[in-house]
């Protein structure tokens, strides 16, 4: 019987861990609702999927990653009220982006520095997501749930498993589909986050934060240096569904 199962945790927890184990032992099909995310962030600064991905660069602020490189400007728009609380620099570097032409009340360093800011990935994925795609005159709040319905429904009675379930949206929609949601928990990792917050001072991004206590139907336990037992737990939890199912 056809299985869809959504992954939550939060970012490194393991998400992609468990959901390979499904993959590659069992036959799911892997799919995310960032899939389009990055594809689409990808083009628009002229740069990899891979790029975007890479874990080891992902918090570093890039330069390929600068609005100035964004050959999308609606993003831009949008993003500027993320780069800076100024109207008048936002207005001013948009005008900048748009036309070439400076404004005389904001300084030409300002309005060239806010747009050539180097940009980490995450940063402008996640704004990418949430703030342009879902929140935004240019998109809906359910953008992403499109993408991913219109390809389960491409592959009747195949089994998936969406391994980046971030939003109430998201995780309602899964089970509207007839999946379950599977939470995986690093608690080493979950500390390391909370310390770091706390030393600097800034808040986590609703889509690290929405679904930390939303009900889920199994939650595994991601514990350093047992990736042998996570596996073994996925299998037995896949195996526990498909014979309930029957």
């Amino acid at each position: 019987m056809r299985q869809i199962i959504g992954m939550l945790g939060a970012r490194g927890s393991g998400k992609d861990t468990c959901a390979a184990v499904l993959v590659n032992e069992l036959g799911f099909i892997r799919i995310g609702f960032a899939d389009t995310l990055y594809q689409e962030a990808a083009d628009a600064f002229r740069t990899t999927v891979e790029y975007l991905g890479n874990r080891k660069s992902k918090e570093l602020p890039q330069t390929p990653l600068a609005l100035s490189r964004c050959v999308n400007v609606h993003f831009v728009e949008i993003a500027l009220k993320s780069a800076t609380r100024d109207r008048s620099l936002r207005d001013a570097a948009l005008h900048y982006f748009k036309t070439g032409e400076l404004t005389p009340h904001v300084s030409a360093r300002r309005t060239r520095g806010v747009l050539k800011a180097a940009r980490s990935p995450r940063w402008t994925l996640q704004l990418w997501g949430t703030e342009f795609r879902r929140k935004s005159k240019y998109g809906y709040d359910s953008y992403w749930l499109d993408q991913v319905r219109a390809a389960v429904n491409a592959q009747p009675g195949k089994c998936f498993v969406i391994t980046d379930v971030r939003f109430k949206n998201e995780a309602f929609f899964v089970v509207s589909i007839g999946g379950v949601l599977h939470r995986v928990r690093r608690p080493a990792l979950e500390a390391r986050d909370a310390a770091e917050r706390k030393v600097t001072g800034l808040a986590a991004h609703p889509s690290e934060t929405e679904l930390l206590d939303h009900p889920v139907d199994f939650e595994f336990l991601n514990e350093e240096g047992q990736l042998a037992q996570l596996r073994l737990d996925v299998l037995q939890q896949a195996g526990f569904l498909e014979k309930k199912a029957a």
